[in-house]
């Protein structure tokens, strides 16, 4: 919950994005996504306060070699799940964000890069795919807006095609090849006026 139930726009930097290593939740999870700061020093995820989804970040701690060993030793298990390539599903509500979370996979001794869906990459998360095996990072990714950037007086907006370019740059030093993998920096794009299809079960 915010220290205040009102900010102007002024206090709000919003639409603000990291790829890692920077900000983490308070249960200690690394935070990949778009988050946005206030001028108390709160730092909360989505680009904009949303009451029900925004979670609370602090400053991202990296723990002690000796506390992973341990961590490692008492996550030990035997058999470990395999990441499957999937078919991304679009919503009509992505669109209407504007964005989605794309999950990128790759063992760690291989060069082969496959594309996995939210379920794997929680799977991930819980160990129960070996993550000394697999590397997966989580892509922030523009589906809708305008395609070029746009500038409004001292105002610069990066477009679709800019932003995704710029964020598989960025990455590509954490994920060898992952640039060449998302080389379509418009996957995915859609214009923002679609119409939503008529539910033909309601009377």
């Amino acid at each position: 919950m915010r220290r205040r139930l009102y900010y102007t726009d002024r206090q709000i930097v919003k639409n603000l994005y990291t790829t890692g290593s920077e900000w983490q939740t308070t249960d200690g999870k690394e935070y990949v996504g778009p988050y946005h700061t206030y001028i108390t020093g709160e730092v909360f995820t989505q680009p904009d306060w949303n009451e029900t989804t925004s979670k609370e970040l602090i400053k991202f701690e990296v723990k002690d070699q000796n506390v992973l060993n341990y961590q490692s030793l008492k996550n030990i298990q035997v058999k470990y799940e395999t990441p499957q390539p999937a078919i991304i599903q679009v919503t009509n509500l992505d669109r209407t964000n504007g964005f989605i979370t794309r999950y990128i996979a790759k063992k760690y001794n291989e060069t082969k890069i496959i594309e996995i869906d939210k379920l794997q990459f929680d799977k991930w998360l819980e160990n129960k795919i070996d993550q000394n095996v697999w590397q997966i990072i989580p892509v922030y990714w523009k589906i809708s807006g305008p395609l070029t950037t746009q500038i409004k007086g001292a105002v610069t907006t990066l477009g679709v095609r800019e932003q995704n370019t710029k964020t598989v740059i960025d990455l590509e030093s954490r994920m060898p090849g992952i640039s060449m993998f998302l080389n379509n920096p418009i996957q995915y794009y859609t214009d923002t006026e679609f119409v939503v299809p008529r539910d033909i079960n309601a009377r």
